[in-house]
Parts: C-alpha cells; structure tokens; sequence
C-alpha cells in the first residue's frame, strides 16, 4: 500500500509543478503548509507515505483556490479569501466562517482534484482527518471569538 500512496504523491506533485508551476519540498518536522507567495508547499516527510498524500492533496486544494479564480468565484462566503489570512488569530465569528469554508474548500477541491488524477487514496483516513482539522478549527475560532463565555473544552476534535 505504501508504494500506492508513494507514487500518488509523486504524481500529484509533478502535476501542480507542471500545471501550476508550484513546488512540493518535504522537510522533517515541517508543519504541512503552501504559501502562494513563493508558489511552494512544503510537507513533513516524518510521516507515512499515506498521511504525506493526504496533505498534499488538502495543500493542492489551496493552491486551486489562490490560482483558479474560476473554481471559486461563486463558493465564497463573506469578504474575500485574502482578508482572512491568518488562521491562526480569528478576531471575529465573519472570520471564523471564512477560514471554515476555505478550509472545507481546500478539502473538497483537493479530494477532487485526486480523484479527476485518479490518484488512489484513503478515503475514509481522509474524512477523519478533514474532521479532526475542521474541528480544531471550530474549537479554536470559538474560543478566540467568545473566550470564556463558552466551554469549547468539552469539544474533542479527534470524534
């Protein structure tokens, strides 16, 4: 199965250099990430080859929304994409349900894109851990937006 998932990320890869001009670095104990700026994603090759593809194919969902304006202009929500770059400190609930939908986008369109590659995968480790980040993300969102008002602690991501 290894080898399967192996050469999916390999043939994933090849295609988003060769259609997006974008290049796929793997680096131990990076934190899986693309960033449009440099048209780079970089992935933590510490992990198995089936993890490896699953967040490739995630990452390649970002890139088809920062470089196929086509695929995403009618599936926004509120504002635009880039006024809600940082994931990481949500101000407000219209920022919270900006990074959630380009979160599931990125999700959606990247298990799409590997199905159209035909690029086998797990689907169903791909479903429990599209869960597990979208989660976080709520639990995390709701507790920037209403601190201490709510208790986001009972929410596991990992069910």
């Amino acid at each position: 199965m290894s080898k399967q998932y192996k050469a999916g990320f390999n043939f994933l890869k090849l295609f988003l250099n060769k259609k997006y001009g974008v290049k796929v670095v793997q680096i131990s104990g990076a934190e899986d990430a693309w960033y449009p700026a440099i048209k780079k994603i970089i992935i933590n090759n510490d992990l198995q080859w089936r993890e490896r593809l699953l967040a490739l194919i995630h990452e390649s969902g970002h890139v088809q929304i920062d470089l196929e304006a086509s695929t995403v202009k009618n599936m926004k929500c509120t504002g635009t994409f880039s006024d809600y770059t940082d994931s990481n400190n949500i101000k407000s609930k219209k920022h919270l349900v900006n990074v959630l939908n380009e979160e599931l986008m990125a999700w959606n369109l990247g298990k799409n894109l590997a199905v159209n590659l035909n690029i086998q995968f797990d689907n169903h480790r791909l479903e429990e851990i599209t869960t597990r980040c979208i989660m976080s993300y709520v639990k995390y969102g709701l507790k920037k937006v209403y601190g201490k008002k709510i208790n986001v602690e009972v929410i596991d991501p990992r069910t």
